[in-house]
């Protein structure tokens, strides 16, 4: 009776370590990208430096305190909207290491910046685009 009921435990032991729970579809490099930039919803991103051809900028007092937040979509995977201290506009998901930038100036200028993200975290964001034939870089943090 007790070998019965040890092999019985066993088994119940081995179906239900062997059972599979509910599948989970891999995020794509593009939704990893997305949800690295809104953490679900939306991230707050606080700058911390500023290239121009790889030249280290100095940072003015409004860019001490400037943030950018974006935001997904709803029911999107990998595009949504953003805001800065000064602008709003949309982003989108283009690659695994590269979103655009789209919205309007003050002046109604309308910009479309293509931006290669060289390194994010749930912490850090750096990424660069080309503007007036220089090199930009921006680099922030969240917290």
């Amino acid at each position: 009776m007790k070998t019965a009921l040890a092999l019985l435990l066993i088994s119940f032991f081995i179906l239900t370590g062997c059972s599979k729970g509910p599948e989970v579809t891999p995020l794509t490099a593009e939704e990893k990208l997305a949800k690295l930039l809104t953490a679900d919803g939306n991230r707050l991103w606080h700058l911390k430096a500023v290239y121009q051809n790889d030249t280290l900028q100095t940072l003015t007092a409004s860019q001490l305190t400037y943030t950018k937040t974006f935001t997904l979509g709803a029911g999107q995977t990998s595009q949504g909207s953003f805001t800065d201290n000064d602008l709003k506009g949309t982003w989108k998901v283009m690659t695994g290491s590269s979103f655009y930038l789209e919205f309007y100036s003050a002046a109604g200028k309308f910009y479309h910046l293509d931006c290669n993200v060289l390194s994010i975290s749930e912490t850090k964001l750096d990424f660069s685009y080309p503007y007036n034939m220089v090199k930009n870089e921006e680099v922030y943090y969240a917290y």
